[in-house]
């Protein structure tokens, strides 16, 4: 199946949906908007992302997207609604994965044995009040916010200086690390490219909607995912737009996820 997907983020956070997503769709082209002039929307105001989302999701149907997913939790829990309502056709949102603690075994799911890490407006915003209370109404996960940890992910990709990044995930997560979480919902998409790194200073399993995300558009498109395996060593392709630079640009993976590419 030949289409193209738009995806965007305040950053870089959303390629790890569209890495799981070329992996799977080899035949899929994908438009890749990252919105650095206003980044992190975890800190802007819900007009101006509203706004942000608008623009852009605008841009993404121009370039002949024919299916839109909003890879940011932020952006996912102030616009989403109101995007849906302005544009004829599919958007995907992300939401952190609170549905994982009924998911999961129960045996697995004790209080205090399971966090989340979310930002400032995502944990504000009616929307994930509203998902914490259908999804957790025992109130069993801790939910903590770090505003700092998107701008650390995308200072990495901008400086590539992995150990400066480590030293400074650890000082952010000091106080998280003292829950001793078992496993920790990632909930804003810039956290699972550095799950790893995450999962080494909280001693933590990190849970990440991506997959859910993922089927939840394969599910709008009419696909079967049956025989469907991720492979995260294919260094995919795909058109990328930095709004503090605006023009297109072909670029591939491992280009911004050095990491995991050595």
């Amino acid at each position: 199946m030949n289409v193209q997907i738009g995806i965007f983020d305040s950053g870089h956070g959303g390629l790890e949906v569209l890495q799981y997503l070329a992996s799977r769709h080899p035949t899929f082209h994908f438009n890749y908007i990252a919105d650095l002039e206003f980044m992190p929307y975890g800190t802007k105001s819900l007009e101006l992302i509203t706004s942000r989302c608008e623009n852009i999701i605008q841009k993404l149907i121009d370039e002949g997207c024919e299916a839109i997913i909003i890879a940011c939790n932020t952006a996912t829990a102030v616009a989403i609604d109101s995007m849906r309502d302005k544009f004829d056709l599919p958007i995907i949102g992300i939401e952190p994965y609170l549905n994982y603690i009924n998911k999961a075994p129960q045996e697995n799911i004790k209080e205090g044995s399971v966090g989340a890490l979310v930002t400032p407006i995502t944990f504000k915003s009616n929307r994930f009040k509203n998902l914490k209370e259908l999804r957790d109404p025992h109130n069993l996960v801790k939910v903590e916010t770090i505003a700092e940890l998107a701008p650390l992910v995308e200072e990495l990709i901008k400086n590539k200086n992995l150990e400066i990044v480590k030293t400074s995930l650890h000082a952010l997560l000091a106080d998280v690390a003292k829950h001793r979480w078992k496993e920790v919902i990632l909930g804003c998409t810039h956290y699972p490219l550095i799950a790893e790194f995450i999962e080494e200073v909280l001693e933590a399993a990190c849970i990440s909607p991506t997959a859910s995300v993922a089927a939840q558009l394969e599910k709008r498109l009419g696909l079967s995912t049956e025989c469907m395996v991720e492979n995260k060593s294919i260094d995919s392709s795909f058109r990328y737009l930095n709004t503090q630079d605006p023009k297109w640009l072909d670029k591939k993976m491992s280009d911004f996820l050095f990491w995991r590419y050595p």
